[in-house]
């Protein structure tokens, strides 16, 4: 290896590299010192020939800011980007302990009381992360940084290199070759090259089952290809830990990604595991097993996987592209494996290493599809030959439509083609600032309805909340089902939500930025088949019905449900004062007004009494997560305002006071200011 520094040697005018402390397949780490703070800081260093790769240095650029506006206890905090020569350095804090792979590799498993609150603080890291778009990408344990070197505690985990997997990008690599580590790759991104939020969850469900026995599930003989497949076709081995805490892994090393538990949702489920399932003694390291089970849940396709992963995930280079993205886990860029296999007992001839390397065995392409129960929810297929089969049956023939073989799956029997094109509605532009419009399209490989929302925030009035979605079927028929997602899309039901709401989703904890808006991808089961065998031209009417059915739905809402789009306005009620020495303080209170079903004198957003960390949910919802940052207060010029504190100076018959929560002005209310 090249150094890429000596001791002593200035990086950029403001650092001194100290001592070299790692080094890793993307560069060096150095111990550092601050010129300006005198404080001891980590500068990693790409390799050099990454200085000279102008894609890599507009990455580098372009991940700055986004990496530098990366703020939470577990997130190691980046001060600054070195761009100078062939120099690129992240400059980052210095992280007393050891990672948790040095930590495993002294002490072996760890138990399940220190692994899983690990796990937890890692999950928590990337919540605040995915909230802000960034995917981390690189989740494993080289980057899980702990604080402490002794005895470590949750608090100690600081998860490190987030955006370097995606800065990076190794030439001159065969497109199919993978070097390093497959061990944390998830299905999603060996089949197609994708890879999303879920896809970070999935790396540290890797990461606990490491933890709990010392090994990944998947890691064995073989090359990194037949590594890679295992994670697309094979079922983890099962730990011997408790029935809750293996649910909670299973789930999050879901091949399909659309079942996998959000950061967030996973977090929670691993802390609310009884005391009982943590009590128990660390595993002995586990040996690789003898042989692989197949998962029983196969990777959808791939349309599905995009989907699931939300519809705007980091993909690798297509086979028709210049192989020059890099993937998780500092792998070289590598076209996709293709469609998900079973493993079968045939085998390569031995590699360089005498393993074994599973072939792929071929097999029809499958896709799954989601599909109702009952007669609304049967396939244009099943609707059409159940019609023939009833005309037969009257007739007393219904033993002779079986014996033809209708309904079997080799049925030359047409299927009705869906020839529904893409539609879009416009949102209402609400009081909060919020808007949602609504575009809806035919997925054909899946079989089922993109239902696509765009939630906006008006300028400067940043917005976080759930949101109410009523999906009516075509023509007010039935409801058309859309696809839960944990900590993304949820059914209202009266047993845990109090309203009682036909066709209800909650779509949860929506972020958006001040004059920005994000996209959501649904999918809906939308019967799109009538009984004739006709399908709608377009899916324009539907999508207004979608509206107009969320809107009645949000007048039957009563309490401070869904405020992001029942709150109509606020108002402020100042009190008059009398003047005790040069200044006096205004008391006065700021109330919402709801549109429907509200409190009739409406709910208390804050007080002149008010300070940061008081703020009530309903404020910092309508504030985007600013709380009393996000509020504006203007008064007469007899009056001064320091923050949300209004304090009265001179003698004024009628003060004007004024205040705005984000996109909700409440205008002028009058006070009056006298003299003792």
């Amino acid at each position: 290896m090249t150094d890429v520094g000596a001791s002593g040697r200035a990086l950029g005018s403001r650092y001194i590299l100290v001592e070299r402390i790692g080094q890793g397949a993307s560069g060096e780490v150095w111990r550092a010192t601050d010129r300006q703070t005198g404080h001891s800081v980590a500068a990693k260093l790409l390799w050099p020939q990454h200085g000279s790769d102008p894609e890599i240095l507009t990455r580098f650029m372009n991940e700055r800011s986004v990496l530098l506006g990366l703020d939470h206890p577990h997130i190691v905090t980046v001060h600054d980007f070195v761009v100078e020569g062939q120099d690129l350095a992240i400059v980052m804090d210095l992280i007393a302990g050891p990672s948790v792979a040095t930590l495993l590799a002294r002490r072996g498993p760890l138990s399940a009381a220190l692994a899983v609150p690990l796990a937890a603080s890692v999950l928590d890291a990337l919540e605040r992360a995915h909230r802000q778009g960034v995917i981390h990408r690189d989740v494993k344990p080289d980057n899980i940084l702990l604080a402490s070197a002794d005895d470590p505690t949750p608090e100690d985990v600081r998860l490190a290199d987030f955006g370097i997997a995606g800065i990076m990008s190794d030439e001159g690599a065969p497109a199919t070759e993978l070097i390093g580590t497959p061990n944390y790759m998830p299905p999603e991104l060996v089949s197609y090259g994708k890879f999303g939020p879920a896809s970070d969850v999935y790396a540290v469900g890797v990461v606990l089952y490491e933890m709990l026995s010392g090994r990944t599930p998947f890691a064995g003989p073989g090359t990194n290809v037949t590594v890679a497949m295992r994670q697309v076709n094979a079922a983890p081995p099962r730990l011997r830990i408790d029935d809750a805490l293996w649910r909670i892994l299973d789930l999050m090393l879901a091949k399909d990604p659309g079942r996998r538990s959000s950061a967030a949702s996973a977090a929670a489920l691993l802390r609310r595991l009884p005391a009982s399932a943590l009590r128990v003694e660390p595993l002995a390291p586990q040996p690789t097993p003898d042989g692989w089970v197949d998962s029983a849940v196969v990777l959808p396709s791939k349309a599905v996987v995009e989907l699931a992963l939300g519809g705007a995930a980091s993909s690798l280079p297509s086979d028709t592209e210049e192989s020059s993205g890099m993937d998780a886990t500092s792998l070289r860029p590598m076209k996709p494996l293709g469609r998900p296999v079973p493993a079968t007992a045939e085998a390569d001839p031995p590699d360089d290493f005498g393993a074994t390397m599973m072939k792929a065995a071929t097999r029809p392409d499958t896709r799954v599809v989601p599909r109702r129960s009952g007669p609304v929810g049967m396939s244009r297929r099943a609707k059409l030959l159940i019609g023939v089969g009833s005309t037969l049956a009257v007739a007393g023939a219904g033993v002779g439509l079986l014996q033809a073989g209708v309904f079997e799956s080799t049925s030359t029997e047409a299927e009705v083609e869906i020839t529904t094109t893409p539609a879009h509605v416009n949102g209402t532009n609400l009081a909060t600032g919020l808007r949602m419009d609504l575009d809806a399209a035919y997925d054909d490989a899946a079989g089922s309805t993109t239902l696509t929302l765009t939630v906006s925030a008006a300028p400067h009035a940043p917005l976080r909340g759930d949101l109410l979605l009523v999906t009516p079927g075509l023509s007010g028929g039935e409801c058309a089902p859309v696809t839960e997602q944990d900590g993304v899309v949820t059914r209202v039901r009266a047993s845990v939500d109090g309203l009682d709401l036909d066709c209800a989703y909650r779509v949860e904890d929506v972020l958006v930025a001040g004059g920005q808006s994000v996209t959501i991808d649904l999918v809906a089961e939308l019967d799109l088949v009538d009984e004739d065998g006709s399908v709608p031209s377009d899916f324009g009417d539907w999508l207004t019905s979608v509206r107009e059915a969320t809107d009645a739905g949000l007048s039957a809402v009563t309490g401070t449900s869904f405020p992001l789009q029942r709150v109509g306005g606020i108002r402020v009620e100042p009190t008059d004062v009398t003047l005790s020495g040069s200044s006096t303080a205004v008391p006065y209170r700021v109330v919402a007004t709801w549109s429907s079903g509200g409190a009739d004198d409406g709910t208390e957003l804050f007080t002149q009494d008010t300070t940061d960390g008081m703020e009530v949910d309903l404020l910092t919802g309508l504030t985007g997560g600013e709380g009393l940052d996000g509020v504006t207060v203007s008064a007469c010029n007899a009056a001064q305002v320091i923050g949300v504190r209004v304090l009265a100076e001179q003698p004024e018959s009628s003060c004007g006071l004024r205040v705005t929560v984000g996109a909700l002005d409440s205008g002028e209310s009058a006070f009056g200011i006298r003299m003792r």
